[in-house]
């Protein structure tokens, strides 16, 4: 997979994989973390999620970097927030009160950018990437420890042979592959969704399984 993919599907608003609410887990366990108020949340891969509002309103501040600038003017435009612009480095800075969002390549943040950050909310990023790319994905979240120390991730896990992603299947196999060796991995919770992926039903798949890790 490369940038053209990722810009192509905003651009043919090829996004079933955006929500129009809050994550549910996110309300739930985000509090699991004791993340302290006030702290810097960093979203990679975050699309125009509204999660990032959901943060905000808990008394965060949020850092969130995205690949398509279509899909972050979408979100400041259709949740009526103004913004600033600015480039800096890599990155082209979208700026609103106590949230940030880079415009910019993932693989190109270093410690200028998100060294502030003291926790990480994964919903949809580890899952957006073939299992090529994650070891690499990992590796860069590690680089910025105390980021890194306090993660939510939400994964899906199904038979990648029936249809392929994205969002791809991790299983906890994987998760624990790719971070057993540095963090401790909390499974909170795991439940079956395929009612709600009718995408996939249509293409012969009969279960995905959601999966909540904690990951200090």
């Amino acid at each position: 997979m490369d940038s053209a993919f990722w810009h192509s599907r905003w651009e043919n608003k090829q996004i079933g994989f955006h929500s129009d609410s809050f994550n549910v887990h996110l309300e739930k366990f985000w509090k699991s973390l004791s993340v302290a108020k006030g702290a810097t949340v960093f979203v990679p891969l975050c699309g125009k999620t509204l999660d990032m509002l959901w943060l905000l309103k808990e008394g965060y501040k949020v850092i969130g970097v995205e690949l398509s600038e279509i899909a972050i003017q979408d979100f400041f435009s259709e949740n009526n927030l103004d913004y600033k612009t600015y480039d800096e480095g890599a990155f082209r800075y979208y700026s609103s009160g106590d949230l940030t969002i880079l415009h910019g390549n993932f693989f190109d943040i270093s410690e200028q950018e998100i060294g502030q950050c003291t926790a990480c909310y994964d919903r949809a990023s580890l899952i957006a990437l073939p299992r090529e790319m994650r070891q690499r994905y990992v590796d860069k979240l590690k680089k910025f420890h105390k980021m890194a120390s306090q993660q939510l991730l939400v994964t899906l896990e199904y038979d990648q042979s029936i249809k392929n992603g994205p969002p791809f299947s991790v299983s906890i196999d994987d998760v624990h592959a790719l971070y057993t060796d540095t963090h401790t991995i909390k499974l909170s919770y795991e439940t079956e969704i395929i009612d709600e992926m009718i995408g996939f039903q249509k293409a012969g798949v009969t279960s995905i399984t959601e999966r909540v890790f904690t990951i200090t």
